[in-house]
């Protein structure tokens, strides 16, 4: 158990790092938000990551926030977002923290989702996931 523990926040400071440490400062991009649920219910703990997809023609760092009661919101990260196709990574957890069992944010919920999206100004604000195993 707690290799798993050890795993997810080895990812989850890895997705951090990547999405802290490439490129410039956000100074031109857009913030996105939305929600994420989890068969139907929003999730209550975890991270969205949204990575530019270069087959798609889209460039620039990766964006990762949490979700806190199954909403996202990227206005307080490092970089802005700007339009295109990205992919997305999520990880939800039941939000029931045992630090003595070191799972800071509760158990998983579900092992990583993944999909696609194409953010426009027009959507930024609205996107919503569901996930659904």
């Amino acid at each position: 158990m707690k290799f798993i523990s050890y795993a997810i926040g080895a990812i989850m400071a890895i997705t951090l790092m990547t999405a802290w440490g490439c490129g410039a400062a956000n100074s031109t991009g857009f913030s996105v938000s939305g929600v994420v649920t989890f068969k139907g219910a929003p999730v209550p703990r975890g991270t969205v990551t949204f990575s530019p997809d270069s087959t798609q023609g889209n460039s620039g760092p990766a964006v990762t926030t949490d979700i806190i009661d199954g909403k996202f919101d990227t206005t307080g990260e490092r970089f802005g977002m700007k339009e295109g196709a990205y992919r997305v990574q999520i990880y939800g957890y039941d939000g029931n923290a045992k630090p003595e069992m070191e799972i800071p944010l509760g158990r998983t919920l579900f092992n990583a989702y993944r999909t696609e999206t194409s953010i426009t100004q027009q959507n930024a604000g609205e996107l919503a996931f569901s996930v659904s195993k």
